[in-house]
């Protein structure tokens, strides 16, 4: 890596994975297998497996999860445990929790942050987002 080159680089969104298995996806060579400095030279989009070792997972106070519209899956703002969706105009009450995640994946010299939503995350802490959040509430 040359003197002033990035060593690590955001990732904005990974989207939600296939319903393939793991097995299936490398088996059907859908998607590759990549280098953490392969994805961070990649000048277009693409679905891949990140070979790294999770080191971090980057949770703040309040931006770890979001409550979500049960209608469009958008992010809400609450009131009083009631919400009205900007995107879809669904009005509501207890909207789900779900994640945003932040993880840090490093694999040599390489380093990259990669976001993970609801789904993965849920594959990730193994709890769901509501769960995690009553048990810091109720410690």
């Amino acid at each position: 890596m040359a003197k002033g080159d990035k060593a690590s680089q955001g990732i904005a969104e990974i989207p939600t994975q296939s319903q393939f298995s793991v097995g299936s996806e490398l088996a059907g060579g859908s998607v590759t297998i990549e280098t953490i400095e392969s994805v961070l030279n990649m000048t277009q989009e693409a679905e891949c497996w990140v070979l790294g070792e999770l080191v971090s997972i980057q949770a703040g106070a309040k931006d770890w999860c979001y409550a979500s519209c049960t209608n469009c899956f958008k992010k809400v703002e609450t009131k009083s445990d009631r919400y009205k969706c900007d995107d879809c105009g669904k009005l509501g009450s207890k909207p789900p929790l779900k994640y945003r995640l932040i993880v840090i994946i490093t694999y040599g010299t390489g380093c990259i942050n990669v976001l993970f939503w609801n789904s993965e995350a849920v594959m990730l802490v193994g709890k769901s987002a509501r769960e995690v959040m009553n048990s810091i509430t109720s410690s």
